[in-house]
């Protein structure tokens, strides 16, 4: 974990596909009281679908860092935590 653009990041570049999960889990329920956070998934669609999906469950808001940078993801508070 390291600060990106003042954001707690957790990048997974290196990370293998069976411990991503958990690590994305972990990670978001461990810094939810200090959203925003980014998490780098590189340009891997399948590490993207996994925040998505997670914080979908969250009710959490997910989008791209800035335009053109697709391979770090935002979340941001949802309905729910406001």
């Amino acid at each position: 974990m390291r600060m990106k653009d003042r954001f707690l990041t957790l990048d997974l570049h290196g990370v293998r596909h069976e411990k991503a999960q958990a690590m994305i889990e972990d990670f978001i329920l461990e810094k939810i009281d200090e959203l925003p956070i980014a998490i780098v998934t590189g340009h891997s669609k399948y590490y993207q679908s996994l925040v998505k999906g997670f914080a979908s469950s969250l009710e959490l808001n997910v989008h791209k860092q800035w335009w053109r940078n697709a391979g770090c993801l935002i979340i941001t508070e949802g309905k729910q935590w406001t």
